[in-house]
């Protein structure tokens, strides 16, 4: 990493890939119709009110490949990279899952970028982005960008679901808080 900008450090799933989406899917495939009960959970028993076993099932089924970005996501990671920042994806999952994270990063953005796993969700991620000397850090788990707070990181975007959109930090998706990071006002609206 040798931009005089910085580095960016972006998580991936729920962030760039909407990973949700996938394993969503799948569960209701094998199990019928799904509740969300805790939205901000990423513990899926507790997200979903399904039990162990039901959720291991998804957990091996889902193909980490083929995950879909959200909208505006890939745009908004090329004008990080058209801006002259350097490009990092912090990404808590498994090592075993690098070559699929990068198949799938390959067919969304048209490019991988510098890829850390940091092997599970609950990972802390302080380490990674301090040896990269993260300028500014997203990510969608709230306990993730309080560390990051903590450990000094400048520019922190905090992608929240609806009922935490009053966080700090906080914003409805990659795309708002790339422009926002960028200096840009927002689109007038069209009438």
């Amino acid at each position: 990493m040798s931009s005089p900008r910085g580095v960016v450090c972006l998580d991936c799933d729920g962030v760039i890939l909407d990973m949700l989406a996938s394993w969503e899917s799948i569960a209701a495939d094998k199990f019928g119709p799904i509740t969300l009960h805790e939205p901000a959970e990423w513990d899926m028993q507790k997200r979903y009110g399904m039990d162990k076993k039901q959720v291991g099932k998804v957990w091996d089924e889902l193909d980490w490949s083929r995950f879909d970005p959200f909208p505006g996501a890939p745009e908004a990671v090329h004008r990080i990279v058209d801006s002259g920042y350097d490009l990092a994806i912090v990404s808590g999952i498994p090592e075993e899952k690098r070559k699929d994270r990068e198949t799938n990063l390959k067919k969304v953005l048209g490019f991988v970028p510098y890829l850390v796993l940091t092997g599970s969700g609950k990972a802390d991620k302080i380490p990674v982005l301090q040896n990269l000397g993260a300028y500014a850090y997203v990510d969608d788990l709230w306990d993730h960008i309080e560390r990051a707070e903590g450990a000094g990181i400048p520019i922190l975007g905090y992608v929240a679901p609806p009922d935490r959109q009053h966080y700090r930090y906080a914003v409805p998706d990659l795309k708002t808080f790339v422009s926002n990071f960028l200096g840009e006002k927002p689109s007038d609206p069209v009438t």
